[in-house]
């Protein structure tokens, strides 16, 4: 007999290890970034973190 409730099992929420220093979104378990210092940089803002600290002389 068919039931009308789905029965599957839940996959455990992804862990936040990190936020992005440049734009503030949470970085997620098994993601990859950058830590420079105490910056932690997402994939998706590197080139702007790299090229903001290439003017700055850092």
């Amino acid at each position: 007999m068919d039931s009308m409730y789905d029965h599957r099992y839940e996959r455990p929420l992804a862990m936040v290890v990190d936020a992005c220093t440049e734009c503030g979104k949470d970085i997620y378990e098994g993601e990859e970034y950058y830590t420079f210092g105490t910056d932690s940089v997402c994939e998706d803002c590197i080139n702007d973190y790299v090229r903001q600290a290439k003017k700055e002389g850092i």
